[in-house]
């Protein structure tokens, strides 16, 4: 009996001192499931309902594990982030108690005079988001106070089209299982430059046509109240992580209509007097 009890606290004094190991190594498998769907476009299953402890902290940090792959494997640097998560509804839905943010590499930034989108045979599930985003016009380094503070580190606003790539089967699928997907980045188009500051940036009116017909309306106010609110979520949390902002990074802050599925066709995302934004996504 002794031995049996001896053996039994030697096997759980094992447990606990290799237990930061063990979820390091589970960690870094969970972020090779991910870039191998990323490779094989053969879709995940949730990481929250195959590991209860997986939450949106672990998330972040597959995250990274992934980024630092994905920047090698496409010899990229980061180029800015982007917002997830910005509405209530979206919250309630997967779980979350706040917004998410995703790191965009050099590589999945397009502009809009690109007007084909190849997503055959690169996506598993892509998607369609129309979104505000903000040029950066200083390094960020320290928490941001208000809005107020924020706007002196702006340089510009664009509008821009997001396409979203979900490489999970949705059964049981939470926040933090699309955050160590780095929030689903595949491509975002970037359109004209404007003003944010001579622009009602709460009141922008969004519509998204395909193939002539009105599919899609929205409004930036959906995003957190205003797409700088989201800006400014966003700042805060990539530097509580440790992170920087730095000068000339783009940030998209959420989407400001429903996602719509990236089917083959003809697309025109209007966003009021702003503009236009014309691409096709190619079968």
């Amino acid at each position: 009996m002794k031995r049996v009890k001896t053996a039994l606290i030697a096997f759980l004094l094992i447990f606990i001192v290799s237990a930061p190991a063990l979820s390091k190594m589970c960690l870094k498998t969970i972020g090779e499931e991910v870039l191998i769907a990323r490779a094989t476009l053969k879709p995940l299953s949730s990481f929250s309902a195959r590991f209860p402890e997986f939450n949106v902290s672990k998330a972040y940090e597959v995250q990274k594990l992934v980024v630092n792959r994905l920047k090698k494997i496409h010899k990229a640097k980061v180029c800015g982030f982007k917002a997830a998560f910005t509405t209530k509804a979206s919250q309630k839905k997967f779980a979350m108690k706040e917004p998410a943010y995703g790191v965009l590499l050099d590589y999945m930034i397009v502009r809009d005079t690109i007007c084909c989108v190849h997503t055959s045979g690169k996506t598993i599930k892509p998607m369609i988001e129309v979104e505000i985003g903000f040029i950066i016009g200083k390094d960020i380094s320290k928490p941001i106070k208000n809005v107020a503070q924020l706007k002196k580190y702006i340089k510009s606003a664009f509008f821009a089209i997001e396409v979203p790539d979900i490489r999970f089967h949705l059964k049981g699928l939470k926040g933090a299982d699309v955050i160590a997907d780095d929030v689903g980045t595949f491509l975002v188009i970037k359109g004209k430059e404007f003003n944010p500051f001579k622009v009602d940036l709460e009141n922008i009116k969004a519509k998204l046509y395909v193939n002539g017909k009105l599919k899609r309306i929205g409004y930036s106010k959906y995003v957190l109240g205003n797409p700088l609110n989201s800006l400014l979520w966003l700042v805060n949390k990539v530097i509580s992580q440790g992170e920087k902002i730095k000068k000339g990074y783009i940030v998209i802050t959420g989407t400001m209509t429903k996602m719509y599925p990236a089917m083959p066709g003809n697309y025109t995302a209007v966003y009021g007097k702003l503009g236009t934004l014309k691409f096709r996504i190619l079968p």
